[in-house]
């Protein structure tokens, strides 16, 4: 065999070889690839959009979000850019502009709904039912939620709040214990509420439950209290539902419907009521 033909045959075998290099290197990829996500979630919303096999959820909680609007980082509504013809205009994130709209502080991952609060004390990210209810109509608000970080004591996650009096009937708050080494850890969910509008929460606190997450029925229910005198007097209770336990509802308040008037509505998502910053998801909310 010459040299020429011996140099030849070493160059088909490299080439080969080469290839099957090649062929391994990319399945090895692929098989990193396929593995399942981190522990740790992700913050980046466009990160979680692009990911195919976990569809953004929005229909889920349609009948939430069409009745709603984003607030943050303060009580004003969260805008987003859109396309009308060749012009980039700003929206209001309500109703039906949900679709589409993702922020580190607000997104929809693995049919859970995630607020983030910003880093301030009295900075929210929430939606705000539009619409009031009068003081007469009877209302009611689910949400199903988990708390997953906190930086602070304390932050709502629920609320039945009041626009013309400006003050919240009911808070449901989740307050968190210090470790050892001074990190904020599991702590608990209490009700929070105030009979009369501008009036002192102090020694108004109720233990909802103990943990992290858990179901939430806010309910107010009006009814006609009879004096001794015979004279009717339009009132109303409030109470909270924990885990669907109906029959051990938590009674929170029994106030006069004068004293409040047209006005209330709900909130759900994370307000601060320290600095700091705090992230919950919900599974499902309706109101």
């Amino acid at each position: 065999m010459t040299i020429k033909k011996i140099k030849k045959r070493y160059a088909i075998h490299f080439f080969k070889l080469s290839l099957q290099l090649i062929l391994c290197l990319s399945l090895l990829g692929a098989v990193s690839c396929s593995k399942d996500d981190p522990v740790n979630e992700p913050e980046s919303h466009d990160f979680l959009a692009k990911k195919k096999k976990t569809p953004v959820p929005y229909d889920k909680f349609s009948g939430a979000l069409n009745k709603a609007k984003l607030q943050g980082p303060g009580s004003g509504i969260v805008k987003k850019k859109v396309k009308k013809g060749k012009k980039d205009v700003w929206v209001n994130v309500e109703k039906g502009n949900f679709k589409g709209y993702k922020s580190d502080k607000f997104y929809m991952a693995g049919n859970q709904m995630y607020f983030k609060s910003p880093k301030n004390s009295k900075k929210r990210t929430e939606l705000r039912r539009l619409g009031d209810y009068e003081a007469s109509a009877s209302i009611t608000s689910t949400g199903n939620l988990k708390v997953h970080s906190t930086s602070h004591k304390e932050f709502t996650v629920m609320q039945l709040h009041h626009s013309v009096k400006n003050s919240p009937l009911l808070k449901i708050e989740y307050k968190a214990k210090k470790n050892s080494k001074g990190k904020y850890v599991t702590g608990g969910f209490y009700a929070v509420n105030r009979n009369k509008p501008g009036a002192s929460t102090s020694g108004r606190t109720k233990l909802l439950k103990g943990g992290s997450s858990a179901k939430f029925q806010i309910r107010y229910r009006p009814y006609t209290h009879t004096k001794k005198n015979g004279s009717k007097e339009a009132r109303a209770k409030v109470s909270v539902v924990v885990n669907n336990d109906s029959k051990n509802s938590i009674a929170i308040a029994d106030i006069k419907q004068s004293d409040w008037g047209k006005g209330f509505y709900l909130k759900a998502g994370a307000y601060n009521q320290q600095s700091g910053e705090a992230k919950v998801s919900f599974s499902s909310l309706n109101w």
